[in-house]
């Protein structure tokens, strides 16, 4: 056999921004028939302990590679090389790790299992994500058959690809998809995406989110984007509008819905296959930002959670806007793993009131609604796609059978504070609440809603509370009372809540004022 050189690069992942460089590596070339190998080096810059410290997240082998948006590509991905058709086989390799200085390796084997070439170099990562590539010049004489590159980091054992070379002309391998550029996804993206706006009953916008087709006439999104409408709007990326006014399917507590629109002429995103993902894997998908607009954005699946009341969700590692939910994320292959959900885990939030909605921000099981670098998207797993022959509900038949939590009323707002508590106690003229939580036992046997009005105007109306379960189910109703306002005069209100014989869950109060909830507010209960 003769002697063959390698080169070995580096490219270092850093978040959004990507820096690639080139690490030039003293080379170690055996000739065929020598009996000695080059044995693995020992561990440098760490000592690996019981368990990995480096996962593998890709590995690839193929001839042609390049830079594309700061990280490296194959552009030809295979596994068979023909001699002499081919002249050289690059295999990248990619990981996730602790960032600090690390000694990479990459040790070549013949078919005959012999280390045959063996290159190393040192690099300090900065982030956790980060790879390397090397490249086996092929030659008239090289050993044919089944090849491997064993990479080694610090010591550890961090992935193996194998190929095969083989004699003769160039023969048919499996299609392989080659992975698109971000441009290509973003393309893509914004081909099959739309703007869904959330009406109220005269037509103003409550919220706007997003959608994407999965069919032409198939939008899916998450539920939050449709949950308080009275009716939904469509406007497409070319500014034309249409109205969605039919729920194909739907899951309120797992937070997708698919909505049934006239054809539009969408390029329909295709799925990756059901949890196909890894925690560490890097993902793609659009933000709406206040300028207008949207772009893409990029980060990494921090984990996944299997909440009680709304089973699982993926993790993610950017924050979006408001706008982003119902987008959708792309793996790198351009391919849908989940649909990106509003920050709040809670059904019927709407748009965020802090004084109309008294809104805790661990009630659902996660520290904030809207945490810096944790956003939630729901995993494609989750999505039920009926068949062709299921009909569509028309959104107001949908509503009226409790799909749809009625919005907040419009217009001024009479209530100056609102808020469940253990008790109200009358001392001077201003009741105060004690024990304001959102997290009650059922030993505590009762708990009070109570609301503080302040109104601008002289109201006489009819004050009515009622309890829903987490799947907007009524579960009690108060008697209604009589409301009298006079200007700038405060008038306080309270229900006690007998607590002690509903099931544990996840419970929501709605005061309304005439016809229309003013006030709303969540509460979970324990045995």
């Amino acid at each position: 056999m003769t002697a063959h050189a390698t080169r070995t690069h580096l490219i270092a992942f850093f978040g959004c921004l990507c820096l690639g460089l080139f690490v030039p590596t003293e080379c170690v070339s055996l000739a065929q028939g020598q009996e000695k190998t080059t044995q693995p080096a020992g561990p440098s810059g760490g000592v690996p302990g019981s368990e990995p410290r480096f996962r593998l997240l890709r590995a690839v082998a193929g001839t042609k590679g390049s830079e594309q948006g700061g990280r490296f590509v194959i552009e030809d991905p295979r596994t068979v090389f023909n001699v002499p058709a081919d002249q050289k086989v690059i295999v990248h390799f990619e990981w996730e790790g602790p960032p600090g200085i690390h000694h990479l390796e990459g040790f070549w084997k013949n078919p005959e299992g012999k280390i045959v070439v063996m290159s190393d170099f040192s690099y300090e990562a900065k982030q956790r994500r980060f790879g390397a590539y090397w490249t086996l010049t092929i030659s008239e004489g090289l050993l044919t058959g089944l090849w491997a590159l064993e990479a080694h980091v610090d010591g550890e054992v961090a992935g193996i690809q194998t190929f095969q070379i083989v004699a003769g002309p160039p023969t048919a391998e499996p299609n392989v998809k080659k992975l698109p550029s971000r441009a290509e996804i973003y393309k893509l993206a914004l081909g099959a995406t739309v703007d869904v706006q959330r009406l109220s009953t005269t037509g103003e916008i409550l919220g706007t989110g997003s959608a994407f087709a999965v069919k032409d006439g198939l939008l899916l999104t998450a539920y939050d984007v449709i949950d308080c409408a009275k009716s939904l709007r469509v406007v497409l990326p070319n500014g034309k509008q249409t109205e969605s006014l039919a729920i194909l399917a739907s899951d309120r507590l797992q937070d997708w819905a698919l909505l049934k629109v006239p054809p539009l002429g969408l390029a329909p995103l295709e799925f990756a296959k059901p949890d196909s993902w890894s925690v560490g894997d890097e993902y793609f998908s659009l933000d709406v930002p206040a300028s207008g607009g949207r772009t893409l954005v990029e980060g990494s699946i921090t984990g996944m959670n299997d909440f009680p009341d709304f089973r699982k969700r993926i993790h993610l590692s950017l924050s979006t806007g408001p706008g982003a939910s119902g987008s959708p994320v792309f793996n790198e292959a351009g391919e849908v793993v989940a649909v990106m959900s509003h920050a709040s885990l809670l059904p019927g939030l709407g748009s965020f009131d802090p004084i109309r909605i008294a809104y805790p921000a661990n009630l659902a099981g996660i520290d904030s609604p809207a945490r810096l670098n944790d956003v939630l998207a729901v995993p494609i797993s989750a999505i039920r796609i009926p068949d062709a022959d299921v009909q569509p509900i028309p959104l107001k038949e949908f509503a009226q059978a409790g799909g749809l939590i009625p919005p907040l009323a419009t217009g001024d707002r009479i209530i100056d504070r609102g808020a469940i508590a253990k008790k109200v106690i009358r001392q001077g003229p201003i009741p105060q609440t004690e024990g304001e939580k959102f997290q009650y036992s059922r030993r505590d046997g009762q708990v009070m809603v109570f609301l503080s009005f302040l109104s601008k105007e002289k109201i006489r109306s009819q004050l009515v509370c009622r309890l829903y379960d987490v799947n907007n189910h009524p579960v009690r109703e108060f008697k209604p009372v009589r409301l009298y306002l006079d200007p700038s005069k405060r008038s306080d209100m309270w229900w006690p809540v007998d607590i002690g014989t509903l099931p544990a869950g996840l419970y929501r109060v709605d005061v309304f004022i005439g016809e229309e909830p003013a006030w709303r507010t969540f509460f979970r209960l324990t045995e």
